[in-house]
C-alpha cells in the first residue's frame, strides 16, 4: 500500500525500472485518472499472456483490460 505518493509519480518510477503499476482497488476518483491504465501497447501483451494462460478463455470471457475481448 501506497499512501500519499502521486500515481504519476509512482507509474513512471515502475516504468523507469521496466515495470508497470498495477491498481488492484481504488476510489472510482483514482479510476478515472487515465495516468494508472497501461499504455495501449500493453494491451497486446496482456491478451497475449490471457491467451497462453487462459486458451479456452474459461475465465472471465469476454472480459479484458482496454475493453478487448
Amino acid at each position: 500500500v501506497i499512501k500519499d505518493i502521486p500515481l504519476p509519480l509512482i507509474k513512471k518510477a515502475a516504468e523507469s525500472c521496466g515495470g508497470l503499476l498495477t491498481v488492484e482497488t481504488a476510489p472510482l476518483t483514482v479510476r478515472k485518472h487515465p495516468d494508472i491504465w497501461p499504455r495501449p501497447n500493453a494491451y497486446a501483451l496482456m491478451a497475449r499472456m490471457k491467451s497462453a494462460l487462459d486458451p479456452q478463455n474459461i475465465l472471465n470471457p469476454g472480459k479484458m483490460a482496454g475493453g478487448q475481448s
